[in-house]
């Protein structure tokens, strides 16, 4: 599973959009054929955000109903308690599955973050169920991968070198060929929407777009893939905030019959329901 952090569907069409002008014909072909549109609204006046949005999607609750509006950013004491009480690392635990967040805590440790304002939704929901995150030796040796993917935000001060976008891809798939759940959170997308910087939104998409390309160009026949989003922005160049759009529900190797799809609530029990069947 892979979730992009403001990722909307483009309303005048994938063909005619940003994605268009920085992705290849293949990555938007990918998503014309093969996702299906949700509401990231949570039936919520105002614009979605990324504390409840992500809270909704590996909880199935509309947390934003239950908070009483949007909340950006990280999550505060109320989602948190949600979050530890249930989340799909939990729940999937609870099934006898293996479960992983594949992001590389290179800059700060778990135990840092987990204590401090800025924890994430994944953050929180990674030590409900372990004290360790994957770190920069992981991410060395090919078993985690950091969260711009190639490396390149931490290189120069760390002193580490770059990969390509297929490099990590291909790290991606090791990590997710030991574990039966394997989860990778990427946020470059909705950084470079609020800033309206062209030029970084497009080394961002063309990373993107190359690292989703290799993983499904070379996911096993027995390995799922789900990528899905909070919000949308990063569709939207010529605003900083965030949208109102749909967001994409990209799907391969997973049967939906059985799963109502309208919500990013949906999400949660579409991959329960996968692997009590699987």
């Amino acid at each position: 599973m892979i979730m992009v952090d403001g990722f909307g569907i483009p309303p005048e069409g994938w063909g005619n959009s940003v994605f268009a002008r920085f992705c290849s014909s293949d990555f938007i072909a990918l998503f014309e054929n093969n996702s299906i549109p949700l509401d990231a609204t949570l039936e919520m006046a105002g614009i979605p955000q990324s504390a409840t949005g992500q809270t909704a999607i590996f909880t199935g609750l509309n947390a934003s109903k239950l908070f009483g509006s949007h909340l950006s950013g990280f999550p505060g004491p109320f989602l948190k308690s949600l979050l530890c009480k249930s989340n799909i690392f939990l729940e999937l635990i609870k099934l006898n599955k293996s479960v992983i967040f594949a992001n590389s805590y290179a800059r700060y440790p778990l135990e840092k973050i987990i204590n401090s304002r800025f924890a994430s939704v994944t953050s929180v929901m990674l030590s409900t169920f372990s004290e360790q995150a994957l770190n920069t030796e992981d991410m060395l040796n090919g078993n985690a991968v950091f969260h711009d993917i190639t490396r390149r935000t931490i290189a120069e001060k760390f002193g580490l070198s770059t990969i390509s976008p297929e490099d990590g891809a291909k790290h991606l798939l090791n990590i997710s060929s030991k574990y039966d759940f394997t989860l990778f959170e990427y946020f470059l997308t909705d950084k470079a929407g609020h800033s309206r910087d062209e030029a970084e939104l497009k080394i961002t998409l063309e990373e993107l777009s190359r690292f989703i390309l290799e993983l499904t160009n070379n996911l096993p026949k027995d390995t799922s893939l789900l990528i899905c989003s909070d919000h949308g922005n990063c569709e939207d160049i010529g605003s900083k905030q965030h949208t109102i759009n749909f967001v994409p529900l990209l799907l391969i190797n997973i049967q939906t019959s059985n799963c109502q799809l309208r919500s990013i609530t949906d999400i949660h029990n579409l991959i329960i329901n996968h692997f009590k069947t699987n």
